[in-house]
């Protein structure tokens, strides 16, 4: 009996033949225990599982000794890998761990083949579930959740807002509490603490006017125009005019304040992708295609594209659906959840595309495509206060590279520098070199396929002294994926000293080249951190508001809301308890009845 077995995304099959499959009831177990004093034997203080080995035994066989070398070469090539990676096997379906390879793998080699084992280690030795479950709460706001695993899981809840709200709580049979925010008293009234300037969806062009030319940095044209984007997502560049030799060209665009703010924080959501046509400001030809949830809490469908419409049911993480419409952030599909068929909206925030009705594109990479996105924030009278800014400048590898200065100061950036391109060779009949090119290299570094926040903040410590920090986040399906930030907060006497005004944005190509697929700006958030904007009360606290989106990972601790880390507002008495197997209940409260919440998790398998 033959076993199929994929790693890394690739079906072991295609370079072997895997004959046997060997690993442990379970994982290895460790016992602990303290001696005490005139008791007999030890008292047992709990357990640890260790790593968990899994050995396949694999055959290799080639019509030809070319042949056998390359299976050979190829199966190496599928075997190293730089973290683990996921492992599945046929005799156990459904369920995968996390795995790399182990020790030696040697082959016993005849003529055109040859045996090895190859010993995989798994440093988590949980088996994880394939499928996502998704609970909502009942009208008593008790949510009944059923863990088939045999192991403790951690969840993920997500609320939406459907009115301004003080607190959201999850409990559970032990009484281990998650609270974000603080219970209302009834003898005290709501209120709401605001100290946002601008707050836009970037859902309309007419909130910006032109940015003048003058005020970028060097090397950067104003020869396009911007627009809402295709599908009403963002403000891109909807044309990049005439193109221009050794520089960038494209539009400039700004955001008015409508005040001066002396201590400020600014978020900007963008993003910065080769690979992500449907967010391009295209013709409004169709291009709807396949997605997949990536909430994992789940996500729900609406009847209508908005959030105040009914919530008809809630699909679990991995869920694909095939678009049929498209409508601003809006996706209409008809999908299965358990044995109902629905057809409603979901928001696309939590949905990546998988597939494309369109044809791909005949390269793989996206070397060949060059572009910039800067945010610029500038005083009333002109002068630069700081800029954050995303790039990719490089002909020969798909690299984005992220940086933020203060003033000319460079405070924050992940710009190494990137290996020699390949080079392509040509010779004539004699076999003679007659020209070389560098050529097309692949990807390189983090932050390729950005969809990320940038946020730039500065406030007074007690002495006057100005200090700035700078964040980038990179986001999947709403959660943060990865972040960079300056080490501490940042002060010199050479940083600008005004006061934030305006906010400019430039977006543009290199040259005749072609441009990113994706640049635009998303969201745009400006707080005034000064004192005389900071209101105190005494009374109820609405932290959240309405059509906010709250994220709680119960594995990690993390919190966001709408996207970003919202830490101040966990209770500090909280608890991120585990979901235990089998049957179990959590108890919600919250001061928004009308709140949408949905808890989801992975079952996990010793």
């Amino acid at each position: 009996m033959a076993y199929e077995v994929n790693f890394a995304g690739v079906n072991l099959s295609d370079y072997c033949t895997v004959l046997n499959i060997e690993r442990s009831v379970l994982p290895p177990r460790e016992n602990f225990s303290k001696t005490i004093p005139t008791m007999h034997g030890s008292y047992y203080t709990g357990y640890r599982y260790g790593e968990r080995a899994i050995s396949l035994e694999v055959y290799v066989k080639a019509p030809t000794k070319e042949e056998y070398v390359k299976k050979v070469r190829r199966l190496a090539d599928v075997l190293h890998t730089e973290n683990p990676c996921k492992l599945t096997v046929s005799d156990e379906p459904g369920k995968y761990y996390y795995a790399v390879v182990d020790g030696e793998t040697a082959l016993e080699k005849t003529v055109f083949s040859g045996t090895l084992t190859i010993n995989f280690i798994c440093h988590d030795p949980v088996a994880y579930s394939d499928e996502w479950k998704t609970f909502e709460p009942n009208s008593k706001n008790i949510v009944a959740l059923e863990n088939n695993g045999t192991t403790d899981t951690n969840m993920s809840i997500d609320v939406e807002f459907n009115s301004d709200a003080c607190f959201f709580q999850a409990t559970n049979n032990k009484g281990e509490t998650v609270l974000i925010g603080k219970p209302k008293q009834a003898t005290k009234q709501n209120t709401k603490l605001s100290n946002t300037v601008v707050n836009d969806k970037c859902e309309l062009s007419s909130t910006f006017t032109a940015l003048p030319e003058a005020l970028l940095d060097s090397k950067r044209t104003v020869t396009g125009n911007y627009a809402v984007g295709h599908n009403g997502i963002g403000i891109v560049c909807s044309n990049f005019g005439t193109s221009a030799e050794n520089t960038w060209t494209g539009a400039a665009f700004k955001r008015a304040l409508g005040k001066n703010v002396e201590e400020f924080e600014v978020s900007i959501d963008f993003i910065f992708s080769s690979k992500g046509t449907n967010y391009s400001a295209g013709s409004g030809a169709s291009s709807l295609g396949t997605y997949q949830v990536t909430a994992k809490a789940g996500l729900i469908i609406r009847s209508s594209n908005s959030t105040k419409s009914t919530k008809l049911a809630a699909m679990p993480y991995g869920t694909k659906i095939n678009a049929t419409e498209i409508s601003g952030k809006w996706i209409k599909h008809t999908t299965k959840v358990g044995s109902k068929t629905y057809t409603g909206y979901s928001h696309s925030d939590y949905l990546k595309k998988v597939s494309s009705s369109k044809s791909a594109r005949a390269t793989e990479y996206a070397e060949d495509e060059l572009g910039l996105l800067e945010v610029y924030g500038y005083d009333q009278n002109g002068a630069k206060l700081f800029k954050a800014q995303v790039d990719d400048a490089n002909q020969y590898y798909e690299y984005v590279k992220p940086r933020v200065y203060v003033g000319t100061s460079k405070v924050l950036a992940d710009d190494a520098s990137c290996p020699s391109p390949r080079k392509v060779v040509t010779k004539d009949k004699d076999g003679k070199t007659t020209k070389t090119e560098s050529a097309a290299s692949g990807t390189y570094g983090k932050w390729n396929d950005l969809d990320g926040k940038f946020v730039i903040k500065r406030t007074k410590d007690g002495k006057g002294k100005y200090l700035w920090t700078a964040t980038l986040y990179r986001y999947k399906g709403g959660e943060i994926t990865q972040t960079i930030k300056t080490a501490n907060s940042l002060s010199n006497s050479s940083y600008p000293t005004g006061a934030l005004n305006y906010l400019g944005f430039y977006i543009g190509r290199y040259g005749s080249e072609r441009p990113v697929d994706v640049m635009t700006i998303t969201h745009i958030n400006v707080k005034d951190l000064s004192p005389a904007a900071k209101v105190t009360s005494s009374n109820n606290e609405e932290i959240f508001d309405d059509g906010d989106r709250l994220h709680i990972d119960f594995e990690t601790g993390l919190v966001t809301l709408n996207k970003k880390e919202c830490l101040s507002y966990i209770d500090i008495g909280s608890e991120f308890f585990s979901t235990p197997t089998g049957y179990s209940e959590i108890a919600i409260k919250t001061d928004d009845k009308k709140a949408d919440i949905v808890c989801g998790f992975q079952e996990r398998y010793l």
